[in-house]
């Protein structure tokens, strides 16, 4: 069964970054069974945070968290209000390698 997380209510207006941790939080106290049923609507996110910085701060959270989980994170699935999105997010996800720690 899929289950739909709206962006708007666990993200706010600040860092890109930062919104991205907060959103992989959520998605981390989630069952990583049920990740592949996950999605996360960003159709009414404002535009102007929809960037690389989100997304690669989504993915780096769940490594650093989960790193064995990082197939689950990168299935989740994200809706869009433009297919443009997807298209760059797609791209985002395949290049994204995380940072090791120190």
């Amino acid at each position: 069964m899929t289950k739909t997380l709206d962006a708007r209510n666990y993200v706010g207006t600040g860092l890109p970054g930062r919104n991205g941790q907060r959103l992989a939080d959520v998605v981390l106290r989630e069952d990583p069974a049920t990740w592949g049923d996950l999605v996360i609507d960003v159709r009414g996110y404002p535009p102007e945070y929809l960037v690389s910085a989100l997304f690669n701060a989504f993915w780096q959270r769940i490594f650093e968290q989960q790193p064995d989980r990082m197939t689950e994170a990168k299935s989740v699935r994200w809706e869009f209000a433009h297919p443009f999105r997807q298209t760059i997010f797609d791209l985002l996800r395949s290049r994204f390698k995380p940072r090791q720690p120190v």
